[in-house]
């Protein structure tokens, strides 16, 4: 015998796990992605300052 309350909520079981298992697994990443962006890194000067370091140029060689 069916229970109707039953049959009622059954069509919701699968959408709510979709949506946990969702949350769970995508929005970590969606996380971690803006922490860890290239726009962060980009806009600091220090850091990128810090990245490149200029080649000594010796004024003896070269032409002139």
């Amino acid at each position: 015998m069916k229970n109707p309350r039953l049959e009622r909520y059954t069509s919701f079981f699968p959408l709510i796990s979709i949506f946990l298992l969702a949350g769970t697994f995508v929005l970590p990443f969606l996380t971690y992605g803006a922490e860890s962006s290239c726009v962060k890194c980009h806009t600091n000067d220090q850091l990128l300052k810090s990245l490149h370091k200029p080649p000594r140029v010796i004024m003896e060689e070269g032409e002139g």
